[in-house]
């Protein structure tokens, strides 16, 4: 079934950005001094045409002069705001501008600090949406949504409808598929834009947003998306109606209790980690400077911190007192960390392997001296130790691998070296079911061995889960590879069933998944042994599209050859410019290698005249390979080509890049454009 954008919608979907533009302020000043100018002259005719013009500004103007009333009463603001008030209902014949007076008038103090600090994170999240609607990043919308999502709650437990309502629009048009396309998840922008018209209408304000979310709100509904996926039913995104299967208890909810167990093998590659092996190198760092300078691990809350005691000596503040405790161990081999995190219920022991850097060490396959230095010290650290339990009468382990603290925590997306620019990855908790050859990402709803279907929440920082049996009806996915076979391609569900689901379905068999609707979020594609090993990340593209798995049925994914590059070429002043940091190797199914490592594309970039057939020019992209290089470009410049500039005698041109044999793709080779 097919769905259009109508022009109302089209206008919802940008409403931050109509605000942010550059004359917003000065059509307001405008308004505000031609208001006071009609009220002070009592023309009453003006003041209805002005609020009829200037919708808008006039709402956010009476919520402005309800607050300062409050907060800062004065006989100008009573005068204007009775104005306001009087002109508000002559127009639009409610009572909005009295519902927000009475709120800050009667809201306790608790509630109106509060709101000050919500309003101050809805303001920079207005901002970062901004900015990422305009470069449609929909990783950075992604956050903005779920961003405003909490916003909207936060509004709401302090009573502020109007900005309850502002939030909740923000979360909808932040997901909505003018960004996300086929991959925008219909059910949760339906429910948004539920919640936005219901705040509204309790505070009466039908204005122009409440007028044209209203039909295509019903729009959503008409296509079953109108929150359908909370109860199991309506369609996925696309129009295609696939059967959303909700979860059915099979059992009372338990507590397991969890105890420390250090890792046996710390760096055996079987984790949906990119960091399980050898290459501490690369591994996440306590970043240290000077003799007596100190750091943190980057993502534990209340992190100890680490602090520099000498030019080879490292040690723990243990109890927060700025003074050393425990030693990091500095001998040049692998030892294990244990640190005590938290306090009461959540106090743990938190483990982490732990290495330096040597004389002669390897960083992407080349020989450099990352030994300690007078100014700089980084201490590497992988996860060492792991949560035990039993769920079903089935083992479980929880390491914590996305290095937070945390037994079980969320993914983070993180935007590590390597990368695209703008360009994040998921780095996951896992979970290990008895003696499985590979663990799973932590998952919300995840498959314990015979025990079948749980769903899981860690608690007390991991020391604890409650695990509750579940079932759903269920399909298959498997995933065909050519030419490259991930250790993990992991899908996320899409509707609010299971949009905290991370399943793998790499391996070539089938595996069982929840029916619905399913996109793809993470790869890890490895190849080799030890120090030989090679790696990439798998991240989505917006080309992608979205995996339907329907009951009883079997689906397949094919990834992997022919390969391609992604990159971007600009026009200079004496012919075209290759840039390094935007070249990616793309596969059939659209998915992205970021981050290779041991085996970083050397394309050769070639050049011609548009609509010639024959290259005139072409250069072997390389990164970079020298102490001078490095120095001149960052370590960043060991992990992407380096930009190539080529001289042209012709104004319109095509680029293509093209590699014969990649150590861990084979043949790779763009389309000219």
């Amino acid at each position: 079934m097919a769905r259009l954008l109508s022009f109302a919608f089209a206008s919802i979907a940008c409403f931050v950005l109509t605000s942010a533009l550059a004359d917003a302020q000065d059509r307001f000043t405008k308004f505000r001094d031609d208001f006071d100018a009609a009220r002070k002259l009592g023309i009453d005719s003006k003041l209805d045409e002005l609020l009829g013009d200037h919708e808008e500004e006039a709402t956010h103007w009476i919520v402005d002069h309800a607050e300062l009333l409050d907060r800062a009463p004065n006989e100008v603001l009573y005068e204007r705001f009775d104005a306001l008030r009087t002109t508000w209902k002559r127009v639009y014949e409610s009572d909005f501008p009295d519902i927000m007076e009475r709120y800050f008038a009667y809201a306790d103090s608790n509630a109106k600090k509060e709101r000050l600090r919500i309003y101050t994170r809805y303001q920079n999240v207005r901002k970062s949406q901004l900015s990422a609607q305009a470069e449609k990043d929909t990783a950075r919308l992604t956050l903005v949504g779920d961003e405003y999502a909490e916003l909207g709650k936060a509004f709401d437990a302090v009573g502020d409808k109007f900005y309850a309502s502002q939030a909740y629009l923000g979360e909808a048009t932040s997901l909505e598929e003018t960004y996300f396309g086929k991959r925008a998840d219909l059910h949760r922008v339906a429910r948004a834009y539920q919640k936005a018209l219901a705040r509204r209408e309790e505070i009466e304000l039908k204005d122009r947003f409440y007028r044209e979310v209203g039909p295509r709100l019903k729009s959503l509904e008409g296509l079953g998306f109108g929150g359908g996926g909370a109860s199991g039913e309506g369609g996925g995104a696309g129009g295609d109606e696939v059967p959303v299967s909700g979860p059915e208890l099979r059992g009372p909810s338990a507590t397991v209790q969890l105890t420390y167990e250090r890792l046996k093998d710390m760096q055996k590659a079987d984790r949906p980690s990119y960091y399980v092996d050898m290459h501490h190198q690369i591994w996440p760092a306590i970043r240290l400077g000077t003799v007596s300078s100190s750091a943190g691990f980057d993502r534990v809350e209340s992190s100890p911190r680490v602090i520099r005691e000498g030019s080879s000596k490292a040690l723990i503040d243990t109890d927060g007192d700025g003074k050393g405790d425990q030693v990091w161990p500095t001998r040049g081999r692998l030892e294990v960390v244990e640190i005590e995190l938290g306090s009461g219920a959540s106090k743990r022991t938190w483990s982490v392997l732990s290495d330096i850097g040597r004389q002669q060490d390897f960083y992407q396959g080349q020989q450099l001296n990352l030994e300690p230095l007078d100014s700089s010290w980084l201490l590497y650290y992988a996860p060492a130790g792991s949560m035990v339990g039993e769920v079903g009468g089935e083992s479980i382990a929880i390491v914590d691998d996305n290095m937070d603290g945390i037994y079980g925590s969320p993914p983070q997306s993180i935007y590590n070296v390597g990368l695209t620019p703008e360009v994040a990855e998921l780095e996951f908790d896992s979970i290990r079911v008895g003696r499985a050859k590979l663990a799973m990402p932590w998952s919300e709803y995840a498959q314990i061995g015979k025990a079948g279907w749980h769903r899981l929440e860690s608690l007390d920082g991991g020391t604890r889960l409650t695990a509750q049996p579940v079932s759903f009806k269920t399909g298959t996915l498997r995933l065909k590879t050519k030419g490259v076979k991930p250790d993990y391609f992991v899908i996320r569900g899409l509707g609010p069933d299971f949009e905290n689901t991370y399943i793998n379905v790499a391996g070539g068999k089938k595996v069982e998944v929840p029916a619905g609707r399913w996109e793809f979020v993470w790869g890890l594609l490895r190849s080799g042994k030890k120090m030989q090993m090679m790696k990439a990340v798998m991240v989505p593209t917006e080309q992608m599209g979205v995996y339907d798995v329907r009951e009883g049925e079997d689906a397949e994914i094919e990834v992997g050859a022919p390969f391609s590059f992604d990159f971007a070429a600009e026009a200079t002043a004496d012919g075209v410019r290759v840039e390094g940091t935007s070249v990616r190797v793309i596969d059939a199914s659209g998915a992205a290698y970021e981050r290779i490592y041991q085996a970083v594309p050397q394309p050769e970039a070639s050049v011609r005249k548009k609509g010639s057939r024959r290259a005139s020019a072409s250069e072997v992209m390389r990164p970079a390979q020298s102490q001078d290089e490095i120095e001149n470009h960052g370590w960043g410049a060991m992990w992407k080509p380096l930009s190539e500039e080529m001289t042209l005698a012709f104004e319109e041109f095509e680029v293509q890049l093209a590699e014969a044999k990649n150590k861990l793709f084979g043949k790779i080779e763009s389309a000219w454009k």
